[in-house]
């Protein structure tokens, strides 16, 4: 019986399967892409480069392995998102994982989360580098967990109004190359300068500045909960940046 997509990623992150080895083994990588747009495929090279744990080679002949970022053709998955991986003299993929949704950052975000999950759950002792913070901060992927310090919450989500009282509007744009990880961090940042408990209805675009093609620019609403948004917004999917007492 062949396992779908869905049980496989799940048993393989849960230790149930083993991760194949070369994944594990794996330093350098050849990044490629298929009827998507260049920011994407730059998006992807930066989030696996803070990763860490693997060299982006500008050759496939030289690399162990090679990395496809596809997007599949409209249907029942609209559109979604597809990261394959495979070596680079055979065409049967080592590893392979989807991501529905139309927010090309979201989706590479998630797929990326994943692999790391994937490939780290072995126990290898390879290093990984963890993503830039800001000053320190620790963000915390998703709902943050109760009682956890949530200096601002960022997410893409479009909140109910009622939950809220806006402060303004806020933007980021990176002058360099950068991952999506700069700019969520970037509205964080702009969210404690106006002293906002969130910025919602995030959205993250790449283009260019003065000195890259592709750099990391965002915009969103900061507001200050209520009542009612302190109780509920732990039930949205974002990012809770904590930020150390001075």
């Amino acid at each position: 019986m062949t396992m779908a997509p869905l049980a496989l990623m799940l048993a393989l992150i849960a230790g149930q399967i083993p991760t194949p080895v070369k994944l594990v083994e794996a330093r350098r990588v050849f990044l490629a892409g298929e009827a998507i747009e260049r920011a994407v495929l730059v998006e992807l090279g930066q989030q696996l480069n803070e990763w860490g744990r693997w060299r982006l080679e500008a050759d496939e002949a030289s690399s162990d392995l090679v990395v496809l970022l596809t997007r599949s053709a409209s249907g029942s998955d609209g559109g979604a998102w597809v990261i394959t991986i495979r070596e680079p003299s055979r065409p049967t993929p080592l590893y392979s994982d989807t991501q529905s949704g139309s927010y090309a950052a979201g989706a590479v975000t998630q797929l990326v989360g994943r692999l790391k999950a994937v490939v780290e759950g072995t126990g290898s002792s390879a290093p990984s580098t963890p993503s830039p913070s800001i000053a320190r901060a620790e963000p915390l992927q998703g709902p943050a967990p109760g009682g956890e310090p949530c200096r601002v919450f960022v997410t893409e989500q479009l909140v109910n109004p009622t939950f809220y009282t806006v402060v303004k509007r806020i933007k980021y744009a990176k002058k360099y190359y950068g991952g999506s990880s700069h700019a969520w961090e970037g509205m964080a940042r702009e969210g404690w300068k106006v002293d906002a408990d969130a910025v919602v209805a995030v959205n993250i675009n790449f283009r260019p500045s003065m000195f890259s093609w592709a750099s990391p620019h965002a915009e969103g609403t900061a507001v200050k909960w209520n009542d009612e948004g302190r109780r509920q917004f732990r039930s949205l999917a974002g990012q809770c940046f904590a930020r150390p007492e001075k």
